[in-house]
């Protein structure tokens, strides 16, 4: 499902940025902001950090990618998001059924 996500917004971020180009970091931070909810939505669903394959780690070219497009201020906030995702994904429980963990 997140790849036909990732198909259907990639191609509208792409003509928002031709039509605005000056709302460049809004879309980059929208993207950024899609890619945290649905790894992090992911790992719940599988059941915890470990048992994803510790498919948080791919958050981390976040931080690193914000720190080459928005500077140093913003690499801060957005390391205090992977950190947290990484705990709240250590702290889901291990049942691998996201039904149950929510309710």
């Amino acid at each position: 499902m997140a790849l036909w996500i990732v198909i259907a917004v990639g191609p509208i971020g792409l003509l928002i940025l031709n039509a605005r180009p000056q709302w460049f970091g809004w879309v980059v931070t929208a993207t950024f902001a899609a890619v945290v909810a649905e790894t992090s939505y992911l790992t719940a669903l599988v059941g915890g950090l470990l048992r994803s394959g510790l498919g948080e780690a791919n958050i981390l070219i976040i931080p690193l990618a914000a720190l080459m497009i928005f500077g140093r201020r913003a690499t801060l906030g957005w390391f205090a998001v992977f950190v947290a995702t990484v705990v709240w994904g250590a702290a889901v429980p291990g049942k691998g059924n996201m039904e149950t963990w929510l309710l």
